[in-house]
């Protein structure tokens, strides 16, 4: 399938891509498990959710693939002008992003598979231009024989204006080696600068990545569809950071790159801060708000499940789902998924 590519340029786009790059970076797989009010009440009763992501992933194929590349100037005063030139370039394909659910009997397990990223951060310097002494001389030197021919007019001119030509000849002599001093100040100083700041190429890619939230599907005492999250786990594979250059001949710089990436991947391994990311203040679990309202309705009606717990009376053994309710259900996947969270968390007030 084709994608379709666009680039952006805004400083606040650099914020939002560091931190995303953070959040994948701080794990390679983190789970938490909750018991849950399907669990604990007695009269609970479990049932299969009717679910399908087609028109939610259509939608999401649309973003196709977000390409950031922008660059920043920062002047870097000391002797001499330089200019250090600061570029982020990354591709991320959110068009590529599925969601994947795996409903059950009783659960339901929504899978966000992410595809490969790759940002890269890269450095490079200008620097204001070195005097030329050579086009100094010799302004110096035309300025002095202009001055000498506008001086000597006269018969034995050069008794008096000779003198004054010599003389400011001589300054311009002198003047020479001093000005050399002063461009290879410049230059040394230049190379100085490129040294320290320029060539740099930081790199953080990952191949794939997911994240997985199971949620208990039941009907409460109360005719509730609570949806409550059991677990959230994710995983990012191929992991790494670029630090250091990979074209030497002994493979150090690969060797470095892989050791502090495993470095980096085992110490930011922080379960609480990936679970929190995925979790909502009041427990809700962010990959199932988008299919909350299609777990507790079939069409425009609540499930059967729910019909029943409040006396409809309807038998719910061996129900076959009713096409034009399926049909209906895919109403809801071309809302957007903000809508849907809204309104789950407006209903929950209720």
């Amino acid at each position: 399938m084709s994608r379709a590519h666009f680039h952006i340029r805004h400083p606040s786009l650099i914020v939002i891509v560091a931190l995303v790059s953070c959040l994948i970076g701080w794990a390679s797989s983190t789970e938490t498990q909750a018991t849950t009010i399907c669990d604990t009440d007695p009269a609970a009763v479990p049932f299969g959710p009717t679910v399908d992501p087609t028109l939610l992933n259509a939608l999401i194929d649309t973003l196709g693939a977000i390409d950031v590349n922008s660059t920043s100037n920062q002047n870097v005063s000391l002797l001499y002008g330089h200019t250090l030139h600061v570029t982020l370039d990354s591709l991320i394909d959110l068009g590529g992003a599925d969601f994947i659910v795996m409903p059950g009997f009783g659960s339901l397990e929504v899978e966000l598979a992410i595809p490969g990223w790759n940002a890269n951060l890269l450095t490079s310097m200008s620097h204001a231009a070195c005097r030329n002494c050579s086009a100094e001389f010799d302004s110096c030197t035309n300025g002095c024989d202009s001055s000498y021919n506008s001086c000597c007019d006269f018969i034995a001119c050069d008794l008096y204006c000779g003198p004054i030509w010599l003389a400011c000849n001589t300054g311009c002599t002198g003047a020479f080696p001093i000005c050399e001093t002063s461009v290879l100040a410049c230059v040394g100083e230049g190379a100085g600068v490129d040294f320290l700041l320029s060539g740099y190429n930081f790199g953080l890619s990952f191949s794939n990545a997911s994240v997985t939230q199971t949620a208990d599907i039941c009907v409460t005492a109360e005719c509730d569809v609570p949806n409550p999250l059991e677990s959230t786990i994710a995983d990012v594979n191929g992991f790494a950071l670029h630090l250091f250059p990979t074209g030497d001949i002994l493979g150090i710089g690969s060797w470095l790159n892989g050791i502090i990436s495993s470095l980096v991947n085992w110490a930011l391994s922080i379960e609480s801060t990936i679970a929190g990311f995925f979790v909502t203040g009041e427990g809700n679990g962010v990959l199932i708000l988008p299919f909350a309202v299609d777990i507790a309705t079939d069409g425009c009606q609540p499930v059967q499940e729910v019909i029943d717990c409040a006396g409809g009376g309807c038998s719910t053994v061996d129900r076959p789902p009713a096409a034009i309710g399926r049909r209906a259900n895919l109403l809801f996947y071309g809302l957007p998924v903000a809508f849907l969270l809204g309104l789950m968390l407006w209903r929950r007030k209720r």
